[in-house]
């Protein structure tokens, strides 16, 4: 078929008979010499799209609005005449991680059903509670492709797709769905560039005065080293766009990070690797809620271990422990320039930095919710304001987040930690319950626990038995 499709460039039958057999438009474009956007077009102006089919989980024959795509037989997803709005899940994701893209998911479409739009869902993780057909009106079991969702857009005609709540692979559908025509609901695809571009967030922070660590993204394996020598060891190294800290390393020498560039990860124009300066520091996160006018800050996280642990394999302890109220502030100043800088409209997450003086210096951000957010909503210290940021965001109520605004002073903190699975870290030690892992800030946990609770020294105390307990068994 490879040699039919090389042999019959823009034929329309041909283009079909690949479609039947399974090749995507990515691998067509490839044997054609062109671009994927080009093969879509063809389709669309030739009307070859797939049928949706029911997947029929009981064999009742009773009508599941649960579907998957072919391009052969009939098509059983019904179309209303309901306006619709269509939620991007996460995707296949590693085990433990990603519950807050399923929590904001699953939020997110009973916002959209109670403001009588239809909801529907698009993901292929079998393993999380969005991908479940009775929790939108429609789920799609489908990869998280340009190619695939524009399938369902074609076929559902929504108001506009939510990308901004199923991480970076959503995040990154962004941008191929807007050239296609889609109305991006939320953080648009110049915000979002604006956040990911490594240049244009260092301009943003030079713009707004806000301290950042020095560093550089490099494409290639010398440009890497030079900057390295440049910003001074240690480092910390690590692909651009990912998730959950992947291929992330902590290097001391230049002989250490030659091994990283030549086999941890790729590197060319289209996959730069981050070379930041490493600073051993306090290290904190924020999330915030911006509409593009406002931004509301449910409060500040303090980690508990070095920095360079990943903070979802930390002890993290909401409110804070030992930052100032002068730097609290600034930290919240800054949130709110940066939101409003980039031009976010959603939610956000920073992580900042502050040392022994307490200066304070911004890591990166990411524009999409972490779990960070999801404990803080789950400790319900600001639930509502989660069902209101999504219902004034996303569905354009004429109200703005004012009532929001003040600073959220909880009666109790709200504390997650990480409990990892033992027999994977090896090399790696667990002492009275604190988890240190060795020069790794790629997430290693699968686990956790919250608590809610008045006194933080019997917390910590509390915390230490559980893990005890643990390793015993």
């Amino acid at each position: 078929m490879e040699e039919k499709l090389a042999n019959n460039t823009g034929n329309p039958d041909t283009l079909l008979e690949a479609k039947k057999m399974g090749f995507s438009d990515k691998y067509i474009a490839r044997l054609w010499n062109c671009k994927e956007i080009d093969v879509y077009n063809m389709r669309k102006e030739n009307n070859l799209f797939p049928v949706f089919k029911m997947v029929d989980t009981c064999h009742t024959n009773a009508y599941i609005p649960y579907f998957y795509s072919s391009y052969t037989g009939e098509n059983t997803s019904r179309l209303t005449d309901k306006k619709k709005i269509i939620v991007l899940g996460a995707g296949p994701i590693r085990i433990g991680q990603g519950v807050e893209f399923d929590y904001s998911t699953v939020h997110a479409v009973m916002t959209i059903k109670n403001a009588g739009y239809e909801a529907i869902i698009i993901n292929n993780n079998p393993e999380t509670v969005s991908t479940d057909y009775t929790t939108a009106d429609k789920l799609y079991f489908e990869p998280l492709t340009p190619e695939d969702v524009m399938n369902i857009v074609e076929f559902e005609k929504p108001e506009g797709v939510i990308a901004s709540l199923g991480g970076q692979t959503a995040i990154n559908l962004a941008q191929p769905l807007h050239d296609r025509g889609v109305k991006i609901i939320g953080t648009d695809c110049a915000a979002i560039d604006r956040a990911e571009d490594r240049n244009a967030f260092e301009n943003l922070l030079n713009e707004l005065n806000i301290p950042r660590a020095k560093g550089k993204a490099v494409t290639k394996m010398e440009d890497g080293i030079a900057a390295a020598a440049e910003i001074g060891y240690p480092v910390l190294v690590r692909p651009s766009f990912v998730l959950g800290g992947r291929a992330m390393q902590i290097v001391a020498n230049e002989e250490q990070l030659r091994h990283y560039l030549r086999t941890a990860v790729e590197i060319d124009e289209d996959k730069p690797v981050l070379v930041d300066k490493y600073i051993q520091c306090r290290e904190v996160e924020i999330d915030a809620i911006c509409d593009g006018r406002d931004v509301f800050v449910p409060g500040i996280m303090e980690l508990v271990e070095r920095t360079g642990i990943h903070s979802g394999d930390s002890i993290s302890v909401y409110p804070t422990f030992s930052i100032s109220e002068k730097v609290q502030e600034t930290i919240i100043d800054y949130t709110k320039k940066l939101g409003l800088g980039i031009g976010i409209v959603g939610l956000y997450n920073i992580q900042f930095i502050v040392d022994k003086d307490d200066n304070l210096v911004a890591l990166g951000i990411s524009i999409f919710s972490l779990a960070e957010a999801l404990r803080k909503a789950k400790g319900r210290l600001f639930p509502f304001g989660w069902w209101y940021m999504l219902k004034a965001l996303f569905i354009k109520q004429p109200k703005r987040l004012d009532f929001l605004l003040a600073a959220v002073k909880p009666e109790y903190q709200s504390k997650g930690a990480f409990a990892l699975v033992f027999n994977e870290l090896i090399g790696h030690y667990i002492e009275m319950g604190i988890v240190d892992i060795e020069s790794n800030p790629e997430l290693e946990d699968n686990k956790n626990m919250q608590n809610l609770w008045a006194d933080f020294e019997k917390e910590q105390h509390k915390r230490r038995r559980a893990f005890k307990k643990e390793l015993k068994s």
